[in-house]
């Protein structure tokens, strides 16, 4: 009796001198494209089994369950996001413009954000009682997310979704020579001249004149008329960042400094390869030693948008090939000339299919991350 009073009594001063470490961690993403969401899943996925409740904000609501992890995707948002992403990039590259005008790009980032705190499932998050202890934010377009932070009154960090992206880690204090860095969308490299260098540098003073007026003049705003007018500036915020994790690595990059509180964690999503659905492994295999091609856009740039012309173009290129292309196509669309050799999925398993099979050519859009 006396040793069974002194295991119990051993277990409760054990559970006493160690108390729970689980904290509340609200996950934040303004990211107008699915894409975003990947690198926050793979984090709670780690953080889950060590006990810690995770609420994910965003704009595209699950299409699968990960317990343990609650969604919250306002109506507002995802109504807004749907809409100023239907667009067709591959169209505007074909006319010669600019897949999205620059003063759209700048509208988003104060409309999203006013959709986002207008609505309602937003307001009961923020009146609910449950007390975040983190928040992790994506990095590509923290600035409305950092009124969180103020209004809980919690530490936050990053997830650098965009790997080329260096306006929240220069904000945080990161240094950014533009001797070396080339700006993310155009086409330089680290290695530059001194007419190239001049070139990057007034592209990154003109982008980093068109943020401040956008955080200054109008996001500020939004801010402060839904958390209130003691919010402090934006800018002055994002410099109380803890911890950085980009998405990106040393091997598929160009050089560039990070301060201590930066960690590289490309690919934290990649996982072995698992069995595909019956119908797609028997396509794959039926192509024989010929072989498939994977056609693949990603969630930035749909292909069920594209001209109709080069759609079909695509199709007579295709019904030429030797191989059976396996094409990701987001509309549910009957097409009367898809050749025989080629299939359409909506969603397909992009891991599974790279990593089980020898593709012979993946064809991708240039926007895709490291994802």
């Amino acid at each position: 009796m006396f040793t069974v009073r002194l295991s119990i009594a051993t277990t409760l001063l054990a559970v006493i001198s160690n108390p729970c470490t689980c904290a509340n961690i609200l996950m934040i993403t303004m990211g107008g494209t699915k894409s975003h969401k990947i690198p926050f899943w793979e984090l709670a996925r780690g953080l889950i089994p060590r006990g810690h409740n995770i609420t994910f904000l965003n704009a595209f609501p699950a299409d699968f369950s990960i317990s343990g992890l609650e969604e919250i995707t306002p109506a507002g948002l995802v109504f807004y996001v749907k809409n100023f992403t239907n667009w067709d990039l591959v169209g505007a590259r074909m006319r010669g413009e600019d897949p999205v005008h620059p003063l759209d790009m700048l509208r988003y980032a104060h409309e999203s954000c006013d959709a986002l705190l207008s609505d309602t499932e937003t307001k009961s998050l923020l009146h609910d009682s449950t007390k975040f202890d983190l928040l992790i934010l994506d990095g590509a377009f923290p600035e409305c997310a950092l009124g969180f932070a103020h209004y809980f009154k919690s530490p936050f960090m990053y997830i650098n979704t965009v790997g080329f992206y260096t306006g929240s880690l220069s904000l945080a204090g990161n240094p950014l020579p533009y001797s070396f860095t080339p700006f993310l969308s155009i086409d330089l490299t680290d290695d530059m001249d001194l007419l190239q260098r001049t070139r990057n540098t007034m592209w990154y003073m003109a982008a980093n004149l068109l943020h401040s007026v956008t955080v200054r003049w109008f996001v500020q705003d939004v801010v402060r008329k839904h958390f209130g007018d003691d919010v402090p500036l934006v800018y002055d915020l994002s410099k109380n960042v803890s911890f950085i994790l980009q998405n990106g690595h040393a091997t598929v990059t160009y050089p560039r400094p990070f301060l201590p509180n930066v960690a590289e964690i490309a690919c934290i999503h990649c996982k072995k390869a698992k069995p595909l659905p019956e119908h797609l492994e028997e396509f794959i295999r039926g192509s024989g030693d010929a072989g498939f091609i994977y056609f693949s856009m990603g969630s930035s740039v749909k292909a069920a948008n594209m001209p109709v012309y080069l759609r079909k173009m695509l199709m007579v290129v295709f019904r030429n090939l030797p191989q059976r292309v396996l094409w990701k196509y987001e509309s549910a669309d009957d097409m009367s000339d898809l050749p025989s050799n080629v299939l359409l999925e909506r969603w397909l398993p992009q891991q599974d299919i790279l990593g089980r099979f020898i593709v012979k050519r993946f064809a991708w859009s240039a926007y895709s991350r490291l994802s």
